[in-house]
């Protein structure tokens, strides 16, 4: 049930490893994994576009030194603003998938 209402929130690659990992876990995970504030790739994603220039895609994900080296070059003078919004769903879905094989593996 879980990954049914966040499926697009992982790498799809990575969705028969989860849901491997989730049936051997018992209730005492999944009431964990229902804490875990997982981040929208979509609204990272418009994020991305409207604040991108300012790092904030960056600091959203958890990269502090890169989102100021962002925010100081303003987006990389545009270049590194481009890229990070053809990259941001993916990197968004990786970071979601950290968070939960941390709690999985505990």
């Amino acid at each position: 049930m879980l990954l049914t209402t966040l499926d697009n929130m992982f790498p799809l690659d990575e969705i028969a490893k989860i849901k491997s990992h989730l049936s051997e876990s018992g209730e005492e995970k999944f009431h964990q994994i229902k804490r875990i504030r997982f981040l929208d790739p979509m609204n990272l994603f418009i994020s991305s576009i409207f604040l991108g220039i300012l790092g904030i895609d960056r600091f959203l994900l958890g990269d502090r030194i890169l989102g100021l080296i962002k925010l100081f070059t303003l987006g990389g003078i545009g270049i590194w603003l481009v890229i990070d919004c053809c990259t941001v769903i993916k990197r968004t879905k990786s970071v979601n998938s950290k968070l939960l094989f941390n709690v999985l593996k505990k």
